[in-house]
C-alpha cells in the first residue's frame, strides 16, 4: 500500500515513531507511542493481558500514554515500564498552556514544562535504572500472581513483580 511504502522509505532515512499503529505497521517503527495497557474494564474481564506489548517487546520501543495528560500518576506508568519494558512519556509546552484554551489544543491544559520538569527528571532516572537491568530484552513469560499483581520474566532470567494495588503482595 502507499502508506506501507511511505513508512518503509521514512524508516530507511531516519528513526520512525508511530502513534498507536495497527499490528501490520508497528514492526516498521523504531518506537510506537500511546500504547494503552488497560482493557475496556468490563466486569466480565478478570485481568488485562498485554498481548500487544508481549508481541512487540524487543522488536520495537514501546511507549505508553502521556503521564501528565491522564488520571493515573507517575507510579502507575513506572510499574508499566517495569512490567512491560515500556517507556514513560510526557507532553509539555514551553509557555503556559492557558493560551491554548478554546483551541484544538486545549487538551494540553496540564502540559506546562515548569510544572512537570522535576517529575520528568525523576521519571527519566527511574526508567534509566530499569533499562540498565532489562534493556531491550524480550519478555519470555508473563503471569498473573494475584489480582493486579504480575510477574514478568525477561530473556536472560530477569524477573520483575509489579503490584498495582495499594496492599503489599506476599
Amino acid at each position: 500500500t502507499i502508506v506501507e511504502d511511505t513508512l518503509k522509505k521514512l524508516n530507511a532515512a531516519s528513526a520512525l515513531t508511530l502513534n498507536d499503529p495497527s499490528s501490520e505497521l508497528a514492526p516498521m517503527a523504531d518506537y510506537i507511542t500511546n500504547v494503552s495497557h488497560v482493557s475496556s474494564d468490563y466486569a466480565s474481564f478478570y485481568a488485562t493481558v498485554p498481548f500487544r506489548q508481549l508481541a512487540l517487546r524487543g522488536l520495537t520501543g514501546i511507549i505508553g500514554q502521556d503521564v501528565n495528560l491522564n488520571s493515573r500518576g507517575l507510579d502507575y506508568y513506572l510499574l508499566q515500564a517495569a512490567e512491560l519494558g515500556m517507556g514513560v512519556k510526557y507532553t509539555v509546552t514551553a509557555k503556559n498552556p492557558a493560551i491554548l484554551k478554546s483551541s484544538h489544543f486545549e487538551s494540553l491544559y496540564a502540559a506546562d514544562w515548569n510544572q512537570w520538569k522535576d517529575e520528568i527528571l525523576q521519571a527519566a532516572e527511574k526508567v534509566a535504572e530499569l533499562r540498565a537491568v532489562i534493556g531491550g530484552k524480550q519478555i519470555v513469560n508473563h503471569e498473573l500472581l494475584a489480582e493486579n499483581v504480575f510477574q514478568t520474566t525477561y530473556e536472560g532470567g530477569v524477573t520483575v513483580i509489579t503490584n498495582y494495588t495499594a496492599l503489599p503482595f506476599e
